[in-house]
């Protein structure tokens, strides 16, 4: 069984070969003895009409055509990467404006203790007596 299936498969490959030399040009599956493996994905390729420099000005128009899309895509990607990094430059602004106003808050709270410590040891000084809290709960 093996054996013939290697048989049919030399035969298909041999009629193949002998319908595109017979043609002139490349059957739809001489691509895949270069190693594609779905043929099914694969596009046929568009016949140009006309003669070789309007031919020449189609494949210069589609070309073009792409290159457009392609700078479009690139503008559109780079104008994101520009606003992603002004939000970033943004956003480093702001941890550095929240950082400093955090440094001053901490020393104004230092200096508040100090002063509050300070002023009650003035009290404390100033009434050289004894003092007593009672809470209730």
């Amino acid at each position: 069984m093996l054996y013939f299936k290697f048989i049919m498969a030399s035969a298909i490959a041999m009629n193949r070969k002998i319908a595109s030399a017979s043609t002139g040009r490349q059957t739809e599956y001489s691509e895949s003895s270069r190693g594609e493996s779905n043929p099914s994905r694969r596009q046929a390729r568009p016949v140009l009409q006309g003669t070789p420099v309007q031919q020449i000005w189609q494949v210069t128009n589609w070309h073009e055509t792409r290159f457009k899309r392609l700078d479009e895509f690139l503008v559109a990607l780079s104008t994101e990467k520009n606003m992603t990094l002004l939000g970033l430059n943004q956003n480093r602004k702001d941890i550095v404006e929240l950082q400093l106003k955090n440094q001053r808050l901490e020393a104004e709270v230092a200096a508040l203790k100090q002063h509050l410590i300070n002023q009650g040891r003035n009290n404390k000084k100033a009434k050289k007596g004894v003092s007593l809290e009672v809470l209730e709960s």
